[in-house]
């Protein structure tokens, strides 16, 4: 296979996008693109100027609360995935899961599907529980998180 197709077309854009199609990026683009679509959609038809309103009229104290209720849901759901890894037979330390799931967190906030997190949270312990107990505990812990 010859890279002078390649080399003519990382000299433009549109080329550059198809190299990355060809290399299996198609997934990434596709998410960053489904993503930016959505922040214009959502900026087009929510008015800022009465959200700022919205957003001052809250409470500080409201706030706070919200914020301490949701990191004490997330350490929870980080024991009851250590919880389930180690009925599986492997021995996964609480902090490291608590601390997978605070990543998982952070990129189901940044991809436009839910399972984006539990796919870095498995690529993440993967190498110290083996990559099938980790599916099994993620599909476990989806189905534990819907029933809990």
């Amino acid at each position: 296979m010859s890279l002078m197709p390649y080399m003519a077309a990382s000299s433009t854009t549109p080329g550059k996008i198809f190299i990355l199609i060809k290399r299996g990026k198609w997934k990434l683009l596709l998410r960053a693109s489904i993503s930016l679509i959505c922040f214009i959609v959502v900026f087009h038809f929510v008015d800022l100027v009465k959200l700022a309103l919205l957003l001052k009229d809250i409470k500080p104290l409201t706030i706070f609360y919200c914020l301490v209720m949701m990191l004490i849901g997330h350490i929870g759901s980080g024991l009851r995935f250590h919880y389930i890894v180690n009925h599986l037979g492997r021995r996964l330390a609480a902090i490291q899961a608590i601390k997978a799931s605070f990543v998982a967190l952070w990129f189901n906030q940044l991809l436009p599907t839910g399972m984006g997190g539990d796919v870095i949270r498995a690529v993440l312990l993967a190498k110290h529980c083996g990559r099938m107990r980790i599916i099994l505990a993620a599909l476990l812990d989806r189905l534990l998180g819907l029933a809990w």
